[in-house]
């Protein structure tokens, strides 16, 4: 049996925050939502999905490789317009006699059992719907297409134009599911939550042990002895949760996040890699990282505070040496010339108007994708403010431009920028810093690229291509970088800058 799996979908209610984030790949208790609906369709026969997707391609694929670990394969096709995937069904090599089954990636079911196949009609999936007015039956998105029916379905159809040309079948039957979980909105995240530490969806594999009643933990869980956990609870895989931390009723902890001392939360969901900090009640909640959702008043707020709210880092051994070795560096040559950076900032105030010292706010690296992580720091030195330091709705080679390895560029910029590496914010060699307003402007590509770099006093594109590159170099330079970086790789680059300032090589 084949089904036709959509994962094309975006947030009902638009959240500006999530336009890097795919509902289909939110966390379901212990992992994401469109696992347990491709999970789901192996236990129920499904042999292979044809999955349609839009916005993070490379997620989908690295989380669901070929579909072998269930049994079945799996493939993804890439669709431009995430409203309309549905061309597709024209596509794909679909015998006329065959059945597939319909179903999208933010929605899953309860389908009701013996499981259904009919080659000649289609059978489409409900929802009773009971308000206090009125009692209404919703598609639930899924349901049994045969293949005749392709040709009837326009090709730049949405979800309402599929489900009327369907509908409009007189053949065409409807079937009612006890139970759907959804992740259309962030109220239905927080539904879907809490049936399934309920016990409401058992047709779910939850991983961890159930060591009381409603009560579940993952591996690796360090639980203080006085946290109180009220069921039902789910805490994931390598959770910390310290003293007098209350957790439930209703509460589901995601995998790797920290629940710091005192903290209370009911009825609420903490996303992957949070941190909570001392002392917070939160109600009603969903806190991804640095995000807080209020579910119950449909409010949402970014708290730049990592005490209070944050996410969990993961640094490795060998970038924790690299940071400690730049800053014990670093300090060292401070020490030993800030004789000389003294005489240089008395001689700048002699003969230049104006402050000695420029101060300048560029964007924290690495850094996450979404602009409510992003965070700044002040970078020093003594160089004349720049005619343009942001730019505004489009990248420019002047604000890309680099400085030029001179003995200059040496005592007004190298030396001074040595307190920020001491800081831990900068590094000796890597991509030039850069403002908010820069990087917002880069294509999607480039910004992905340089938020993962890690951001030094020299860089490629300086020591190559010289003070004026174009936008073409500055891309190249940090594409071939972030490849190319490592421990003596960065030695060379610094070498290569000291021998231009001295000379001994020409500079670009």
């Amino acid at each position: 049996m084949r089904a036709f799996l959509i994962a094309t979908q975006e947030w009902l209610d638009k959240h500006p925050g999530k336009k890097e984030q795919s509902p289909p790949l939110l966390p379901l208790v212990d992992r994401p939502f469109v696992q347990h609906v491709v999970e789901y369709l192996a236990r129920l026969g499904i042999t292979r999905i044809d999955i349609a997707v839009c916005a993070r391609p490379e997620a989908y694929s690295n989380l669901l490789g070929d579909g072998s670990r269930w049994g079945i394969c799996c493939r993804c096709h890439l669709v431009k317009d995430p409203d309309r995937p549905y061309h597709l069904l024209h596509l794909l090599d679909i015998p006329k006699t065959d059945t597939i089954l319909m179903a999208h990636a933010n929605r899953l079911p309860r389908l009701p059992l013996p499981f259904f196949e009919n080659n000649t009609s289609c059978l489409l999936y409900d929802r009773v719907s009971n308000d206090d007015s009125r009692s209404e039956s919703v598609w639930t998105g899924w349901g049994w297409i045969p293949a005749r029916y392709f040709r009837n379905i326009p090709s730049d159809a949405g979800e309402a134009e599929l489900y009327a040309v369907l509908a409009s079948d007189s053949q065409c039957g409807h079937m009612a599911v006890s139970a759907l979980l959804s992740v259309q909105s962030y109220a239905n995240v927080m539904n879907a939550h809490m049936a399934v530490i309920a016990g409401k969806a058992p047709e779910l594999l939850l991983t961890g042990r159930e060591i009381e009643p409603g009560i579940w933990i993952s591996r690796n869980v360090r639980l203080h002895p006085y946290a109180r956990i009220e069921p039902p609870v789910y805490i994931g895989k390598n959770c910390s949760i310290s003293e007098k931390v209350v957790l439930g009723p209703g509460t589901v902890v995601c995998d790797n996040c920290v629940i710091d001392r005192g903290s209370v939360i009911r009825s609420s969901v903490i996303f992957e890699g949070s941190y909570v900090g001392e002392y917070l009640d939160i109600t009603d909640a969903i806190v991804d990282r640095n995000r807080l959702i209020n579910v119950r008043l449909g409010a949402e707020t970014v708290v730049r505070d990592d005490f209070i709210l944050g996410r969990v880092t993961h640094s490795s051994g060998l970038s924790w040496w690299r940071r400690g070795l730049s800053s014990a560096i670093a300090a060292l040559i401070l020490l030993i010339t800030w004789p000389v950076i003294l005489l240089t900032a008395v001689y700048l105030k002699m003969i230049r108007s104006g402050p000695v010292l420029t101060r300048k706010k560029v964007l924290q690296l690495p850094s996450e994708p979404e602009e409510d992580f992003w965070k700044t720091f002040t970078l020093y030195n003594f160089l004349p403010p720049p005619v343009v330091t942001d730019i505004h709705g489009a990248l420019s080679s002047t604000a890309l431009s680099q400085a030029s390895a001179t003995w200059r560029d040496f005592f007004l910029r190298f030396l001074p920028e040595l307190v920020n590496v001491v800081q831990g914010k900068l590094f000796f060699t890597g991509v030039k810093p850069l403002g908010m307003n820069v990087v917002r402007a880069m294509p999607h590509d480039w910004q992905l690229l340089y938020l993962r770099a890690k951001p030094g006093i020299v860089s490629e594109v300086m020591v190559n291509f010289g003070p004026s590159p174009t936008l073409d170099e500055c891309y190249s330079a940090e594409a071939f970088y972030s490849v190319s970086s490592g421990f003596f790789y960065d030695i060379k680059l610094l070498l290569k800058y000291f021998a231009q300032v001295a000379g001994i090589l020409p500079r670009p």
